[in-house]
C-alpha cells in the first residue's frame, strides 16, 4: 500500500480518548448507581466501543506497516491487558458470592463466572433475561457481556484487517461495508423485539467498526496536518460530537428500541470527537483536564468492579440500597478501582509473553475450578433445603419479556403481536404488567391470540387527574393520556384498565414502593389526597366516568386487584440474613383478606357495573372462602413480594385473565 494513502494511526498518546474514557465510564456507573438520575447512561458502553474499536485497529495498522504484525503478539498484549483485573475481580465475587448467595444463585454465578473467562457472556446472556430487566441485579458479572463483544471482536478483526491490507484493498470502503451490513443487523433486531440486537456481536460490530472505520482514515498529506486544521472547524466537530452524545444521555432510556438507530447518537458523537483531535479546545482542556485523565485511566477497572459491589450490595440488603449507601459502593469501586491499575495492571502490563502464558494458564485453572460448582459438588454457605425456592420467588418477573418494545402517541410501550383479529390494550401499572408472562406462554402454545399493546408503567394509575407527590412520576399523566388517545384509535377492540387499587384507594402495603400513599387528585380547583374519603370519593366517581366514556366504543374489562400484604412477601418465609445464613420457615399458607381491601373489591365491582364494564376478579380466584393463599401445597410463595404475584404462577395459574383475550362481540 502507497504511503501516501497509509492510516493516519494514533501513533501518540492521546491524554483526551483517555478523558473520554472517563466520560463513558461515569456515565455507565451512574446509570447503575442511580438511574433515575442518569436514564440514559449506559450508553456509555457504546462510547468504549468506538474507543476500542479505534485503537486497536490503530495499533495494528502500525503494525502493519512496519512489517511486525503476529497474532501470537496481539494476543499476548491482550491477555497482559486484560486478564490481571479480570481475574481478581472473578476471584473476589466467587469469594463473596459463596458467603451469600443461595445454591441457584451460586451455579448461576459459576456460569456467569466460566463465561466471563470463556469472553461469552454476551452469548449466555442471550439465553437469559435481558440488560433491562429487574432480574439484572441478581446477577453481579452482567456486565462482562460488552467485554466479550469487545474480546470476539478482536478476535476475528486482526485477521480480516491484515487480509485486506495485504491484498491491498482500500481499507475505509471495506471496513464501511462491514459497518453498513452490521448496522442493518442490528435495526432488523430490534424491530423484531429480539435480544440479539443487544448481545449480538453481529449486532454491535458496527460501533467498533466505526471506530476502525475513523482509525483507517488517509494521511492527507505530510505528517502532522490534522493537526494543523483550522481551530474553529475542530471546536465545531468537537460542539458537534458532544452535543450528539448529551442527546444520547438525554433522550435514549431502556427499552426504547436501544441500540438500533438510537445508538447513532452516543456513537457519532465519540466518532467526531476522535476525529477532533487532541487540539480541540474541548477535548485539550476538559476531556484532557488530569483528572478526566485519571479517572480515564483506572475505567477499566473501575467499570469491572463497580457492578459486582452494587449488586452484591442490593442482594445482602435485600432490596434497593439506600442513596447513601450507592454512594458509598460506588466511591469503594473507585478505590479498588485504583489500586487493582496501581499494583496489579500496571506491573504485569507490559512484561512479555511468560506473563500472558501464566495468565493465561490460572484462567484455565480457574475454568475448572468452576466446574464442581456447577456441578453442585460445590456449594454456598447458605444452602439449605427451601431457601432457593424463596429467594428465585423474588426474582420472579418477567415483564417485558418475550413482548417487542414499540413507540405509542410518543411515549415507549412494549408489544405481543397476535395472530387473531383485533388488539386488547392493557393501560394501568404493574399489577397489569404481572399479566404478560400468561400472554407470551399462551401464544407460545400456539394460542390464537389478538395483539396485546401494554401502555403501563410502575406506580402510574389511570384514574384521569390523579398525581403521586411524593415520588413525582413525571411521565405518568404524558402516559396515561398516551394510553387513552391509543384506546380511542381504530383497530383496538378491548380495553382492559387494571392497577394496584389498594396503593391508591386503601391503606398503602408497608412494602409497596413509595412508602406511604402520596396520591392526590384534582378535584374542585384543589388537590385532594386520596387517603381520605373526599379524595377516594373522587378518584371513583373520575375512574367510573372513564369506563363508562371507553364502554361507549369499546369492550371494556376492569381489571380488579390480587390480594396483597406484608404476609405475602418470600421474606417472611425465610429467617437469618445474607450475612448470617438465610434458613427458610413455613408460616401458614393461607391468611385471611384485610377488610378494607374486601370493602374496596365490593364498591369497584358496584362501579363496573354502574359504567356498563365487565369484570376480572382475582380474588375469587387466590381466596375461596375469604382465606388467601400465598404459598402452594409444597410451601413454595406464590407471590415475588408484598403485591405482585410471580411469573411463574401467573403462567400456570391466572387464567381468569384469559376472558381479555377473547373476541369481542
Amino acid at each position: 500500500m502507497p504511503a501516501a494513502a497509509g492510516p493516519a494511526a494514533p501513533a501518540a498518546y492521546r491524554p483526551d480518548i483517555d478523558g473520554l474514557r472517563a466520560w463513558a465510564v461515569a456515565i455507565v456507573v451512574g446509570f447503575h448507581a442511580f438511574p433515575t438520575l442518569v436514564p440514559g447512561g449506559f450508553i456509555g458502553v457504546d462510547v468504549f466501543f468506538v474507543i476500542s474499536g479505534y485503537l486497536i485497529t490503530g495499533l495494528l495498522l502500525q503494525d502493519l506497516a512496519q512489517s511486525r504484525f503476529g497474532m501470537a503478539g496481539f494476543y499476548a498484549r491482550r491477555v497482559r491487558r486484560l486478564f490481571p483485573a479480570l481475574l481478581l475481580v472473578l476471584a473476589c465475587t466467587l469469594a463473596a458470592g459463596w458467603a451469600l448467595l443461595v445454591a441457584d444463585e451460586w451455579r448461576q454465578l459459576g456460569r456467569h463466572a466460566l463465561a466471563g473467562l470463556g469472553f461469552a457472556s454476551n452469548l449466555l446472556l442471550w439465553r437469559e433475561t435481558g440488560y433491562f430487566d429487574a432480574a439484572a441485579h441478581t446477577k453481579p458479572l452482567l456486565h462482562l457481556w460488552s467485554l466479550a463483544i469487545e474480546e470476539q471482536f478482536y478476535l476475528v478483526w486482526p485477521l480480516l484487517l491484515a487480509w485486506a491490507w495485504r491484498r491491498g484493498w482500500p481499507l475505509r470502503r471495506a471496513v464501511a461495508a462491514v459497518v453498513l451490513v452490521s448496522l442493518a443487523v442490528g435495526l432488523v433486531a430490534v424491530q423484531a423485539g429480539s435480544p440479539a440486537a443487544f448481545y449480538s456481536p453481529l449486532a454491535r460490530l458496527w460501533e467498533l467498526g466505526l471506530g476502525a472505520w475513523l482509525a483507517c482514515r488517509p494521511t492527507p498529506g505530510a505528517a502532522g496536518a490534522a493537526g494543523r486544521r483550522r481551530p474553529g472547524r475542530l471546536a465545531l466537530q468537537a460542539a458537534a460530537g458532544v452535543s450528539l452524545m448529551l442527546a444520547g444521555l438525554v433522550f435514549i432510556r431502556p427499552g426504547g428500541g436501544f441500540p438500533g438507530a438510537w445508538a447513532l447518537l452516543p456513537v457519532l458523537g465519540t466518532v467526531l470527537l476522535i476525529a477532533a483531535g487532541p487540539q480541540a479546545a474541548f477535548n485539550r482542556r476538559l476531556l484532557g483536564h488530569p483528572l478526566a485523565v485519571g479517572l480515564g485511566r483506572i475505567s477499566y477497572p473501575l467499570y469491572l468492579w463497580h457492578w459486582p459491589v452494587l449488586v452484591l450490595l442490593q442482594i445482602t440488603l435485600g432490596h434497593e440500597p439506600p442513596r447513601g449507601a450507592r454512594v458509598a459502593a460506588v466511591l469503594c469501586s473507585v478505590v479498588l478501582a485504583w489500586l487493582t491499575w496501581r499494583w496489579v495492571e500496571q506491573p504485569l502490563r507490559h512484561q512479555g509473553r511468560r506473563v500472558a502464558a501464566g495468565l493465561l494458564a490460572v484462567a484455565v485453572a480457574a475454568a475448572l475450578a468452576l466446574l464442581p460448582v456447577l456441578g453442585g459438588q460445590l456449594l454456598p454457605r447458605s444452602h439449605e433445603a427451601g431457601t432457593d425456592d424463596i429467594v428465585a420467588a423474588r426474582q420472579d418477573w418477567a415483564f417485558p419479556h418475550g413482548l417487542m418494545a414499540v413507540d405509542v402517541e410518543g411515549v415507549p410501550a412494549f408489544r405481543l403481536a397476535g395472530t387473531a383479529p383485533g388488539e386488547v390494550l392493557w393501560l394501568g401499572d404493574s399489577h397489569v404488567e404481572q399479566y404478560a408472562p400468561r400472554l407470551v406462554a399462551l401464544a407460545g402454545q400456539g394460542r390464537r391470540l389478538p395483539s396485546s399493546t401494554f401502555v403501563t408503567a410502575q406506580g402510574c394509575p389511570l384514574i384521569p387527574g390523579v398525581l403521586d407527590a411524593g415520588r413525582a412520576h413525571r411521565d405518568c399523566p404524558p402516559r396515561r393520556a398516551a394510553g387513552l388517545a391509543r384506546a380511542r384509535a381504530s383497530g383496538v377492540s378491548t380495553v382492559v384498565i387494571g392497577g394496584c387499587w389498594a396503593c391508591y384507594l386503601a391503606e398503602p402495603v408497608a412494602d409497596e414502593p413509595g412508602g406511604r400513599n402520596d396520591y392526590t387528585i384534582a378535584s374542585g380547583g384543589e388537590r385532594l389526597p386520596l387517603r381520605t374519603s373526599a379524595g377516594r370519593d373522587a378518584a371513583l366517581a373520575a375512574l367510573e366516568d372513564l369506563l363508562r366514556d371507553l364502554a361507549r366504543s369499546h369492550r371494556v374489562l376492569l381489571l380488579l386487584d390480587n390480594p396483597q400484604g406484608p404476609g405475602q412477601d418470600p421474606a417472611a418465609f425465610l429467617s437469618g440474613s445474607r450475612l448470617t445464613g438465610l434458613v427458610a420457615t413455613r408460616p401458614a399458607v393461607a391468611w385471611p383478606l384485610p377488610a378494607d381491601q374486601a370493602a374496596l373489591d365490593t364498591q369497584l365491582r358496584a362501579l363496573a357495573s354502574r359504567a356498563g364494564v365487565q369484570v376480572i376478579a382475582p380474588i375469587d380466584h387466590w381466596c375461596p372462602g375469604g382465606a388467601c393463599r400465598r404459598a402452594d401445597a409444597a410451601g413454595r410463595p406464590l407471590y415475588k413480594d408484598a403485591s405482585h404475584l410471580r411469573a411463574s404462577v401467573v403462567r400456570a395459574q391466572a387464567g381468569y385473565i384469559d376472558v381479555a383475550l377473547q373476541p369481542a362481540d
